[in-house]
């Protein structure tokens, strides 16, 4: 009879800091609420981009906490204390402010994938 040996199970990582759950809950709200938008008028465009844009910051903060042993823990806090501040506009709403953060994001890594920066990334280049 043979002998199994066991070995001690690390502890899971401790979770998330409270703030990054509150901006997480934020994002996981707009997208509901973008998503019933899109389900009552599917011919909408800013109710679609409004969609991508929860999705963009949502997906963003995920792999800045994912990876904050690489990048450090300073990107993912900056993101999740954008995304935790007041509404902008006049009478906007937390939903409004979630859109605009993924829509900036967005917007910036796409012009810089049209740039020679990844030039074999997309097969696109502009000429400057």
């Amino acid at each position: 009879m043979s002998t199994i040996a066991l070995s001690v199970i690390p502890l899971p990582p401790e979770p998330a800091p409270p703030d990054y759950l509150s901006a997480y809950d934020k994002i996981f709200k707009a997208e509901r609420h973008a998503v019933q938008q899109v389900e009552i008028n599917t011919a909408n465009e800013e109710e679609k981009e409004n969609l991508i844009s929860a999705r963009a910051a949502g997906y963003l903060l995920v792999e800045l906490f994912n990876r904050r042993a690489i990048l450090s823990e300073r990107a993912c806090a900056s993101l999740a204390k954008q995304l935790m501040l007041e509404p902008r506009k006049p009478g906007g709403t937390d939903y409004d402010l979630v859109f605009d953060i993924g829509s900036r994001y967005r917007e910036y890594f796409l012009r810089s994938c049209m740039f020679d920066f990844f030039p074999m990334s997309f097969g696109i280049s502009v000429p400057l």
